[in-house]
């Protein structure tokens, strides 16, 4: 049926397409919850890279909260864990691929740090043991 109606107008555009193909698929209550699971939307116990996956999903649904390029970036710094928040809010940077890069760069260099304070603990430790 979407495809008779698109088709009687001639040529389509993108946006007539994504447009049709949400309303089909997506009824307008589908679209409302996305579009506020967006709006709450935080990384919480995800990765960078889950976070990004479930960012990119649910933007497409509100792509007029997201209109510039330094939006879409500020919107994915703010939902970052505080800790990633705060080494990439620093940075002052306006470009999306470029927030998402340095936070999987912090939470790699996190985890890092980590794993070593723990070999750390653990030698100091055994140092310390009796023989």
């Amino acid at each position: 049926m979407t495809r008779r109606l698109l088709e009687d107008q001639g040529p389509i555009t993108w946006r007539q397409f994504r447009e049709a193909f949400y309303k089909k698929y997506f009824p307008d209550s589908v679209r409302r919850q996305k579009v506020g699971e967006f709006i709450r939307l935080e990384q919480g116990d995800m990765t960078v890279a889950q976070y990004e996956a479930k960012f990119t999903e649910l933007s497409r649904f509100s792509p007029q909260l997201i209109a510039t390029e330094e939006e879409k970036a500020l919107k994915f710094q703010d939902g970052l864990k505080p800790y990633l928040k705060n080494k990439i809010s620093i940075l002052k940077l306006g470009v999306y691929s470029e927030v998402v890069d340095r936070a999987l760069i912090a939470e790699k260099d996190n985890e890092e740090l980590h794993q070593y304070r723990e070999q750390q603990r653990k030698r100091n430790r055994s140092d310390g043991a009796p023989w």
